[in-house]
């Protein structure tokens, strides 16, 4: 597997990665609109994750996406954070589990990059990639450090097999 294809600027490795359970809202979006789709829902879910967290400190959040329709780009979005297994959750939330695996973990500098950066690994790295390194059956997510907005940098994990 060859990483030398990616842009200088971005950092990217493959790692294991455990299993987390999350509970968030989701939406549905596509590659074009999903920028302020994806947006306004967080701007909407925060309150109600803070709920959640209530009081929690260095509690990170979770973007997950799950492809609905590759020719359209079509996809699914839950804006989450961690949940326990009795957790009771407020009516307009879901609970998903991130599977474990092994994931392409990229260091994102902005959320203005972000979107770049799904277009060029789905549409550019990851084809251009051996047979060895396809897409993984588990959905991507996003990880947002609870300093997320001071700083922007956030993590990106893209499930992979046969690293």
């Amino acid at each position: 597997m060859s990483l030398t294809t990616l842009p200088s600027n971005i950092s990217l490795r493959i790692v294991p990665r455990p299993a987390v359970r999350l509970a968030g809202i989701r939406i549905h979006t596509d590659m074009q609109t999903a920028p302020e789709d994806v947006k306004n829902l967080w701007q909407d879910a925060m309150p109600r994750i803070s709920e959640l967290l209530s009081g929690k400190k260095n509690m990170p959040t979770y973007g997950i996406s799950w492809v609905t329709d590759p020719e359209t780009g079509s996809f699914d979005y839950l804006a989450a954070v961690k949940s326990g297994r009795n957790s009771v959750l407020p009516e307009e939330f879901e609970e998903t589990i991130i599977p474990a695996g092994l994931y392409a973990e990229c260091i994102v500098p902005s959320r203005e990059a972000l979107y770049r950066l799904y277009n060029y690994l789905y549409y550019e790295w990851l084809p251009a990639q051996d047979e060895s390194l396809i897409t993984g059956d588990s959905p991507c997510y996003e990880v947002y450090p609870d300093d997320y907005v001071k700083d922007g940098r956030m993590k990106l994990y893209i499930p992979v097999v046969g690293a």
